[in-house]
């Protein structure tokens, strides 16, 4: 009798949590149709950012306006750079700021950040400063992060401050 008590909770557990209920799955749909409204959104954006006066766009379909032309050198896919930066989203809301925590990001461009910073950083000079509209395609594409879900857009201000030499 006990034995049969032990296998009938272990069924209830198994079906709770291996999928007997469709709780999981529901889940994953949520996370796919927000997928899909924030890649609709993100593409609306970028097509209409395009026509924005001001606006680069590169042939990976990275955005960019120059806010403060550098001076200095380039870096190369092989350096190391120093930057301060405010990242947002289209809503305007702030989700990470390197001038508030007082800590410059220092990374190393070939694989120090996302795709979308590796092709900007190369472009800018030491001490320019733009903003930079990333489709989730060079950026964390369907990965949710703590401040946002998948496929979000980011929009970023970046000030190359130096090549580490």
């Amino acid at each position: 009798m006990k034995t049969r008590k032990i296998y009938a909770y272990l069924i209830v557990v198994l079906i709770v949590y291996c999928g007997g209920n469709n709780n999981e799955k529901a889940n994953v749909d949520s996370s796919d149709s927000e997928a899909d409204r924030n890649l609709t959104q993100a593409n609306k954006f970028m097509q209409e950012n395009a026509q924005r006066d001001g606006i680069v766009v590169t042939a990976s379909g990275l955005h960019y306006r120059i806010v403060r032309e550098g001076t200095g050198d380039k870096p190369t896919i092989n350096d190391r750079v120093r930057t301060h930066y405010i990242g947002t989203l289209i809503d305007g809301s702030e989700f990470d700021n390197s001038y508030e925590r007082n800590e410059i990001f220092e990374f190393n461009v070939d694989g120090g950040a996302i795709k979308g910073w590796t092709e900007a950083i190369q472009l800018m000079k030491e001490g320019a400063n733009w903003q930079l509209f990333i489709h989730p395609d060079l950026a964390y594409g369907k990965r949710v992060r703590k401040t946002r879900g998948p496929n979000t857009l980011l929009i970023f201000e970046v000030e190359l401050i130096e090549i580490v030499r």
